[in-house]
């Protein structure tokens, strides 16, 4: 049985808990969800894309199949990994970085029109 001050405490903060949301909801503010990529994301299309990778061939298969051009699919490229971090962000492409059990792979994907139109592996800058 637990005791008549815990349960006092456990009350207390459960009804601020609950001011807050109410408040927040009343005042339109709209609390901060995390996803996969909050540190710089990217387009919607690529957002949702990179939110689809869990490390396994068969969601990066589906990834691909779902939100990228047919010519990429014919490519038979996937990512490989993981936890997407967008290392750079220029304009409707990113630079990614993605984890894939201690391994790091980088990837240029780029869209345009509601589909992924560049997915390559990325090496670094060229240099002239």
């Amino acid at each position: 049985m637990l005791n008549f001050t815990f349960m006092k405490s456990f009350k207390i903060v459960a009804l601020l808990f609950a001011a807050l949301v109410t408040a927040g909801s009343v005042t339109g503010y709209a609390f901060p969800v995390q996803t996969a990529v909050t540190e710089n994301p990217a387009g919607p299309i690529i957002d949702q894309f990179l939110a689809m990778l869990n490390g396994t061939e068969a969601t990066a298969t589906a990834a691909v199949k779902k939100y990228c051009t047919q010519e990429i699919i014919d490519n038979k490229m996937i990512p490989f990994g993981k936890n997407p971090k967008i290392l750079k962000k220029d304009g409707d492409c990113v630079i990614v970085a993605l984890d894939n059990d201690g391994d790091k792979y980088e990837y240029e994907i780029c869209e345009k029109d509601g589909k992924i139109v560049v997915f390559e592996m990325y090496f670094g800058e060229e240099e002239d």
